[in-house]
């Protein structure tokens, strides 16, 4: 499986290219350019110099904003970036392409962004950075409303300390609570972590509703625990 890290990163721009460089291919498209080297004939890119920074550049920011290289994204950020590398290909494309290239009517236009969608897809799937969301089972445990009061407590090895925190909600609501506070020490200490749970389906059941979550750095760990408050117990 593939990962996202500093060293990786300019393969997975060229990756990212390469999806809209075979939809022109696939349409006969060419751009002209004054960075393209015309002796080469061998060269099939249609991106190059300014234009291929272009996209290098969306995907350089999303990831530092995203935060790529330490957490996944959902179904609707990832849409969100989809939509912005495609805008910034239509213009390309439309100010120098050749004759191929012309304005698509609605329906032609939404079928070429989904399918170049769905490479992109694909792609964060490949590259292990999409939160897979079971949208069915947050659905039937948003109809049934079952909310209950959890205690939260975070402990780390190089802490005395607890933190504790109660908090309201269902148990997908709590899983993902746990993953944000994973996520937030991540970022504290981004050179230190090693492996954790980082997503909800990395975090544990441990029996009559308690949730567990973990994060391993190079000097500690830290435990993240949620107990429902009705398991505690009443001393007399």
């Amino acid at each position: 499986m593939l990962y996202l890290n500093d060293r990786t990163l300019a393969e997975f721009k060229g990756q990212i290219v390469d999806i809209f460089e075979d939809f022109c291919d696939e349409m006969g498209i060419t751009v002209e350019n004054e960075d393209r080297d015309r002796e080469d004939e061998d060269n099939l890119a249609v991106f190059y110099g300014d234009d291929y920074d272009a996209f290098g550049t969306i995907v350089e920011d999303f990831v530092e904003k995203k935060h790529l290289f330490f957490q996944k994204i959902d179904a609707l950020e990832l849409s969100k970036l989809a939509a912005t590398l495609f805008v910034t290909f239509s213009m390309i494309v439309l100010e120098r392409g050749n004759d191929n290239t012309h304005v698509l009517p609605g329906e032609e236009q939404r079928e070429a962004f989904d399918k170049v969608s769905d490479e992109i897809t694909a792609l964060f799937r490949e590259w292990n950075l999409l939160e897979e969301t079971d949208q069915k089972e947050e659905k039937k445990e948003k109809k049934k409303g079952k909310k209950k009061t959890y205690i939260i407590a975070i402990s780390s090895s190089e802490a005395d300390d607890i933190f504790l925190k109660r908090v309201v909600g269902t148990e997908t609501q709590v899983k993902k609570y746990l993953i944000n506070e994973i996520r937030k020490d991540k970022l504290e200490d981004k050179n230190g972590f090693d492996y954790g749970s980082t997503t909800t389906k990395e975090i544990s059941d441990l029996g009559n509703g308690k949730l567990y979550g973990y994060s391993v750095f190079s000097d500690y760990h830290i435990d993240y625990v949620a107990m429902p408050e009705e398991e505690s117990v009443e001393l007399e």
